[in-house]
């Protein structure tokens, strides 16, 4: 039997987090080398500030459209979740090494269906149930053996 092609999207956007991974990994690795050098709360305050003027730039050069303005609150409140979310994981990395700050860092997978099912209402089926209790448990060891 011939199995079916993955979709141009589904490609790209398997490419996309690819990158993201990436990105991820580099931020670990300038956030754990230079948060010393600058202070958490500096450094985290720079890791937000230089992209901020970069995109804002690129708004202007492009002439994107900014959202509207009703969904401002909760983009606001997503800001914010995601600076914690920063200034946590930078804490984290002055205190411990690189691998376990991402790998608790990328949890965010498991925990985001949790929080879909309890703030929209959606339904978890069993298969994602187990897929959640084996990723949690892998990330366990994986955090055990340091």
């Amino acid at each position: 039997m011939r199995q079916k092609q993955p979709h141009f999207n589904e490609i790209t956007a398997t490419h996309w987090m690819f990158a993201s991974a990436g990105f991820i990994t580099l931020n670990s690795f300038f956030s754990k080398v230079l948060s010393p050098h600058f202070g958490v709360l500096l450094f985290t305050l720079l890791r937000f500030l230089i992209p901020a003027i970069i995109a804002w730039g690129l708004f202007y050069q492009l002439k994107l459209k900014l959202p509207h303005r009703k969904d401002a609150p909760l983009l606001m409140l997503r800001s914010i979740i995601l600076i914690f979310s920063q200034l946590c994981f930078i804490i984290y990395l002055t205190h411990s090494n690189i691998m376990s700050a991402t790998l608790l860092y990328l949890t965010a997978v498991l925990w985001t269906p949790l929080l879909n099912t309890f703030f929209n209402e959606t339904p978890l089926n069993i298969k994602n149930v187990i897929y959640l209790i084996i990723g949690f448990i892998g990330v366990s060891l994986l955090l055990c053996t340091h």
